[in-house]
């Protein structure tokens, strides 16, 4: 049962355009359900493009005002799903089947782990940390990233 705890599992749709604009010229809504509670979270968006920065940027949020990790994602779902579920029929990923080669499997990561990216800043000096602290949240739909 995934509404056992709060953040468990997030409800996230994204609302086709409205006819009519905001005042500030904003026509998507994304809402955002939490499972458990039904507590909602809508946000106006001006286009479509906005939709994965502020989903990366509310999980963030919500996770450390609440103290709670969210316990799953289904873009991180769906997005594994395609590399690793094997097809009976033809024997294969649907990553291999669409692709006609393997996937590099060291790019997976644990959803909600640290990591820690290299700080490449020209500007570090003799004590600044080497590294920065972020949390893995997903990946990005179009390229290899995340």
């Amino acid at each position: 049962d995934t509404n056992q705890e709060k953040l468990y599992l997030l409800q996230i749709d994204l609302c086709r355009p409205i006819r009519v604009e905001s005042v500030n010229g904003k026509k998507y809504i994304l809402i955002i359900v939490d499972d458990y509670s039904r507590f909602t979270w809508v946000k106006l968006l001006r286009s479509k493009d906005e939709t994965p920065d502020f989903i990366i940027k509310f999980l963030k949020m919500i996770q450390v005002r609440l103290k709670v990790q969210v316990r799953q994602a289904v873009a991180t779902t769906y997005f594994t799903k395609n590399q690793s579920i094997i097809r009976l029929r033809h024997g294969k990923t649907p990553y291999e089947l669409l692709h006609s080669k393997f996937l590099d499997l060291s790019f997976f990561h644990v959803f909600g782990a640290l990591y820690y990216p290299k700080n490449d800043s020209e500007n570090l000096g003799k004590l600044q940390l080497k590294a920065d602290i972020r949390i893995f949240i997903g990946y990005a739909p179009t390229k290899k990233a995340f």
